[in-house]
């Protein structure tokens, strides 16, 4: 049996539901991350397929990973989507993508708060794009 797992940057909830946001991390982001210095030089020869790690403070800082936005503002703007129904039901979005418009907000001047910001540069209509997802790998290896 195989199983597909996602070939970018995804964040996704935790199986115990939507108060804790995980992030995946995969071979190629981890070398990308650590070349800029968001990532630790040995982080490879822990996690040689990736790492799976919680959207906190706390196991950011152990494992000393940087995803260019603090855990609150990436969670915020997870729930905010989750609670719009602009992610698809797998849970899963494409981090890039997450990450871009979260980028957007940030910079418009228009909104009073992080959700006004979030609602005018990104359509209801639009889902969030989930991550391309490997042809599958045998969970046993």
């Amino acid at each position: 049996m195989t199983i597909s797992i996602p070939i970018a940057r995804a964040y996704y909830p935790a199986r115990t539901g939507l108060t804790r946001i995980l992030c995946w991390l995969p071979k190629d982001e981890l070398e990308k991350m650590i070349d800029r210095g968001d990532a630790p030089d040995d982080i490879i020869e822990d996690f040689p397929s990736g790492l799976e790690i919680e959207v906190s403070v706390e196991a950011l800082d152990e494992y000393e990973i940087k995803l260019g936005f603090s855990p609150e503002l990436i969670c915020r703007a997870y729930s905010y989507f989750m609670d719009r129904g602009s992610v698809d039901k797998s849970g899963l979005v494409d981090g890039l993508s997450l990450e871009r418009i979260l980028k957007q907000a940030l910079t418009t001047r228009s909104g009073n708060d992080l959700e006004e910001n979030l609602e005018q540069v990104f359509s209801m209509e639009k889902i969030l794009p989930k991550p391309g997802m490997s042809d599958g790998t045998d969970p046993n290896l």
